[in-house]
Parts: C-alpha cells; sequence; structure tokens
C-alpha cells in the first residue's frame, strides 16, 4: 500500500510540476505575448493550488495515523454554516451556487478541523462532478451521539458499478475531466474522518440525477 501510495502521489505531483516549470521559464525569458501570460499565470496558479490540496490530504490522513482524535465541544450546524459561507463568493466565481441548511442546535464532540477537511473536500468533489455550472447544498442536522452532514449536487450522477470504489485511494469515475480530476484522496480521507468519529459515508446517486454523499458522526454528545 506504502509503494502504491509513493507511486501514484509521485505522478500526481510530477505532471503539473512539470507543466508549471515549462510556464514558469517561459515567462521568465519574456517569450508569451499579454494572453498567453495571463493563460500561462492562470494554469500555474489552478495547478498550485491543487497540489496543495493534495499535500494537506496527505497530512490530514498521516495525521489521523499517527495520533488520537483532539475531540473538542463544538456546534456542528455553526460550524458547517460558517464554513460554507466563507465558500459560496469562490465558488459562485465558477458558476455554482453553493447553499446551507442546518436543523438544530447544541454541542457535539468531533474535532472541528477534519470536520472542516470533510466539508471541503465533499464540496469539491461535488463541484467537480458538476463539470461545470450548477447548484450544491450542504446540509446539517443534529443526532443524539453527534450529526449528519450530506452534500448533493445536480451533476451526471455516478454509475452504479462506481458506487462501491468512490473512497478508494487515487480512484477515478471513468469519463472524469482530467483538469478535474485531483488526487483521488478527498474521498478517501473523507471516509476515514466519518469512520475516526464513529460514524460512516454512504453515498447515493442515479445517474442523470445527481448524488448525495452523507457523512454521519458519531462521537457523542458534548
Amino acid at each position: 500500500m506504502k509503494a502504491e501510495l509513493i507511486t501514484n502521489v509521485s505522478h500526481d505531483i510530477k505532471t503539473p510540476l512539470t507543466s508549471i516549470i515549462g510556464y514558469a521559464e517561459l515567462l521568465c525569458l519574456g517569450a508569451l505575448d499579454g494572453e498567453e501570460r495571463a493563460e500561462a499565470c492562470s494554469f500555474i496558479l489552478t495547478e498550485g493550488r491543487r497540489l496543495e490540496r493534495l499535500s494537506q490530504s496527505i497530512l490530514d490522513l498521516i495525521a489521523m495515523e499517527e495520533r488520537p482524535l483532539r475531540l473538542t465541544a463544538a456546534d456542528p450546524v455553526h460550524l458547517v454554516d460558517e464554513l460554507v459561507a466563507k465558500m459560496v463568493p469562490l465558488y459562485a466565481k465558477r458558476g455554482v451556487s453553493l447553499a446551507f441548511r442546518g436543523e438544530g442546535e447544541g454541542s457535539r464532540l468531533l474535532e472541528p478541523d477534519l470536520v472542516a477537511s470533510l466539508v471541503e473536500n465533499l464540496c469539491e468533489n461535488a463541484r467537480k462532478a458538476l463539470g461545470g455550472e450548477g447548484s450544491i447544498e450542504v446540509r446539517c442536522s443534529m443526532l443524539p451521539d453527534g450529526c449528519c452532514i450530506s452534500v448533493a449536487d445536480t451533476g451526471p450522477g455516478v454509475p452504479p458499478e462506481a458506487l462501491e470504489r468512490l473512497t478508494e485511494a487515487f480512484y477515478r469515475v471513468e469519463g472524469t475531466r482530467s483538469e478535474e480530476g485531483g488526487a483521488g484522496l478527498g474521498l478517501t480521507l473523507c471516509r476515514r474522518i466519518a469512520l475516526a468519529h464513529g460514524g460512516s459515508l454512504a453515498f447515493k446517486s442515479e445517474p442523470g440525477k445527481g448524488a448525495v454523499v452523507t457523512a454521519e458522526l458519531r462521537a457523542g454528545a458534548a
């Protein structure tokens, strides 16, 4: 598994780095005109952010293996609401409507940073599934021993044969656009976060009718 991880991560890092270095060299040489410079800068920024997400996912996975959860009392509805509010304008620039719906109030035991990573990864997964403009709705509701967070999108949906493989590291649904592919670690991380909180991650989708990913976190009431 470690050998596979190293091989896949190396590939996912080398490909964008090669392009970033190539565009940077052209910029340094002054070999691009105005429109080409803007395109090069945009590409470098996009690929840089992709590498940032990859590195953060790897760090989160390693951290979960090396230390126990640092549970604290927090209001999950308020936490997710604030997080989504920060993401709304960024998604709007991509033509994606991002909305939040919360139900209930109170404190539950959870690790806020990991829950934030869970929500961000689920939303990014949904955005990539849209393949362009569309809508995403995030919901958070209270459970007696935790909370339930779901992310629904209006994308093309996931083929039935792919549903059971979505949390496999580096797995990509066939037909996913390469520029939106990513490292394939997001849902793997989400599943581990849910399991670490005593919960689960479930998928529901029909081709042509979007998809819903639901994470139950059951680390206990505060």
